[in-house]
């Protein structure tokens, strides 16, 4: 029996969990033909052409579920007022932070009244409705170099570059909405995890975030991914005392579970140098998200986005963690939902690896008619081979790869697959090794839409 039934569209967000013990897991029955340990119990619902927790939750088989597993309690990836409402109905618990108080702390608009204190700590921004201010007295404040953020987005799809033109066209189209709008920095972006408790604030391991990387999506600010390397102490300090500054203000709202940050290092120049943006330069200009590899300049760490549920690469720290002998973020928030004594925060912990995620395009997507099976991959004499079928990590030198199932629908931007590994799989200049582009190549050319 199963105290706490997990909700989830594809079953590698929950795998730690799963093998964990002691949770029952309900998905879509597209997922039955991967290799689901025998020891994992789980249940299917029927695919209904909509990709979304909420369906799960309102299949008529849900009530069987729950008189089966006993369960009482529901963790979902991320929660929503509508899936508070089917679960009330149906007498169960969420697990999950009030999906009201969630969007108070993700929307970009709510967010600057919510977060006051910590406002030092955002790149430079106002809040503006295009009917309400010309560009001239927006660039008179910030400048040109500026980047406009509707209240809600995903991925990084509600992110604009802001131009005079674009603003234009946002004047007629919808003069009376806010947009928050903020100095463009350019640096280095970056990821830390964390579990907000009643008594600690456990922080994860700081990660490189990848984001609009050509051949892997489409838009310039989508994540495709976070690589696990090494900080200097000064930008590692930086992300901790944000990061306790966030957490010490979900704490004193009530919010308890996982979160992320999404963070961007800014190289300031040395005043013996010339006056440059972090970056690298190609061609005479500087090209975003990576920092120059001269050692002139004081860093200076912002944040960017706080994400107030699950973040994508939760459970794959959680694996590393465990590949590494140690507790991940997943043991410290499974004790806190078995009441058990918390320690103030996380032991010092080290992990490599990380997870690249291959998303639509324009003129590659649809409905997925095949792929290869989820498992793990690797390269003999060049082609590729699976290795073997399985959900999860079991050695830090693996790749393992998970595929949208077929039969779903994958629009531009949307997951198609994503490949994760223990292994340091960025080189010396920052770029991807030539070992995951080249499996990633190979098992793209496998993937076949209608």
């Amino acid at each position: 029996m199963s105290n706490i039934l997990l909700l989830s569209t594809d079953l590698e967000k929950f795998s730690y969990l799963m093998e964990k013990g002691g949770f029952g897991l309900t998905t879509f029955a597209d997922q039955k033909e991967k290799a689901i340990p025998e020891n994992w119990p789980v249940d299917f619902v029927e695919y209904k052409g909509k990709n979304s927790t909420l369906d799960i939750l309102m299949d008529e088989k849900i009530k069987e579920i729950k008189e089966k597993t006993g369960a009482r309690l529901v963790y979902v990836f991320k929660n929503s007022f509508l899936i508070e409402k089917e679960l009330a109905k149906l007498d169960f618990s969420p697990l999950n932070p009030p999906a009201e108080l969630t969007e108070k702390i993700e929307g970009k608009i709510s967010q600057a009244d919510f977060f006051p204190e910590i406002k030092e700590f955002f790149p430079e921004f106002i809040i503006a409705k295009p009917g309400e201010k010309t560009w001239e007295e927006i660039k008179k404040e910030l400048g040109e170099n500026l980047i406009a953020q509707f209240n809600t987005s995903h991925s990084g799809a509600g992110t604009f570059e802001l131009s005079e033109n674009l603003w234009q066209e946002w004047q007629k189209k919808f003069p009376h909405r806010p947009i928050r709008i903020s100095k463009f920095i350019v640096g280095e972006t970056l990821t830390l995890n964390l579990v907000v408790l009643p008594t600690a604030i456990i922080l994860g391991v700081p990660s490189k975030q990848l984001t609009g990387t050509p051949g892997l999506t489409e838009h310039k600010f989508t994540t495709v991914g976070n690589a696990w390397i090494t900080f200097d102490g000064e930008t590692k300090n930086q992300m901790e005392t944000i990061a306790k500054g966030v957490g010490a203000i979900l704490q004193k709202n009530n919010f308890f579970g996982p979160a992320g940050l999404d963070l961007i290092v800014e190289k300031i120049p040395s005043t013996d140098v010339i006056p440059a943006q972090a970056g690298i330069q190609k061609n005479g200009s500087w090209i975003p998200g990576q920092a120059r590899n001269d050692s002139s300049g004081e860093r200076k760490t912002y944040l960017i986005e706080i994400n107030a549920r699950q973040p994508a690469s939760f459970n794959l720290e959680s694996w590393l963690a465990k590949l590494a002998n140690r507790k991940g973020l997943f043991d410290y928030l499974v004790d806190f939902w078995q009441g058990k004594i918390l320690p103030a925060e996380m032991e010092p912990l080290a992990i490599s690896g990380g997870q690249i995620v291959v998303r639509a395009k324009s003129d590659w997507c649809g409905i997925i008619k095949s792929t290869p099976k989820t498992g793990v991959y690797g390269l003999d004499n060049g082609q590729l081979v699976l290795v073997t079928e399985r959900l999860f990590l079991a050695s830090k030198n693996e790749f393992l790869a998970h595929f949208c199932p077929i039969g779903r629908q994958c629009l531009p931007g949307g997951e198609v697959f994503r490949v994760q590994t223990g292994k340091n799989f960025i080189d010396s200049n920052g770029g991807l090794s030539e070992e995951i582009l080249t499996i990633i190549e190979k098992l793209k050319k496998e993937i076949i839409f209608y």
